[in-house]
């Protein structure tokens, strides 16, 4: 009795179920583009934004918050005793640097100037300068102040051309801000910064500036 062909025919089948196995096992996985597929994926983390605790200290993030002020003596007025009204110093003939943001690091020490066309400067008796300055307090909020300096008793020489200076100590001070009028020059037939015609004017040196320590 001949066996072989059963023989042959069992190791045929065995070799195809390995040769089966093998191929399935072999077979490349197909993976998402973007990335392998979990089962589980995981949700992603919550970031939660706590605010610092009082007195906590947050150097990441630090925040200052400073008392300024800012004077609106540009839009202010200077009255003269002749009734004329001059809105403002002049930006050009003046010293620089009046209209900024005054803080504790910031002051204003320097000439303003006032051009005059109606009024003979050497005929004045007073003057009056007015203007507002807002106020920011640590919590922004904002307040308004009110200046007002009344120069009197001027006495100026007459003449038709020159300079006449008259020293004062004029000061007043609101809510840490402190403005100082130091001298009053009236000038007659001048040069002019900006222009070839001759100036008259009121000019006031004076100094702003924050003082917390008052």
């Amino acid at each position: 009795m001949k066996t072989k062909p059963a023989v042959s025919l069992s190791f045929f089948i065995v070799f195809t179920v390995i040769l089966i196995f093998a191929v399935i096992g072999c077979s490349p996985v197909q993976l998402d583009p973007e990335g392998p597929i979990s089962e589980d994926p995981e949700e992603p983390e919550e970031i939660i934004c706590e605010k610092p605790v009082d007195g906590e200290s947050t150097a990441e993030m630090p925040l200052t918050v400073r008392t300024h002020y800012w004077p609106w003596i540009s839009h202010g007025h200077l009255d003269l005793s002749s009734a004329e009204i001059i809105p403002g110093p002049d930006l050009f003939e003046s010293d620089p640097g009046f209209i900024a943001e005054f803080t504790e690091d910031y002051s204003f020490d320097g000439l303003l100037v006032w051009p005059v066309k109606e009024t003979d400067v050497f005929t004045l008796e007073w003057i009056m300068l007015s203007f507002n300055v807002d106020y920011y307090d640590p919590d922004e909020q904002l307040f308004e102040l009110y200046f007002e300096f009344i120069i009197e008793d001027l006495q100026p020489e007459p003449g038709d051309e020159g300079i006449q200076e008259f020293t004062i100590n004029l000061a007043e001070q609101q809510q840490c801000f402190e403005v100082l009028i130091k001298k009053v020059i009236l000038g007659k037939g001048q040069e002019s910064k900006v222009s070839a015609a001759t100036l008259d004017f009121v000019a006031l040196e004076l100094e702003m500036k924050v003082n917390p320590n008052r």
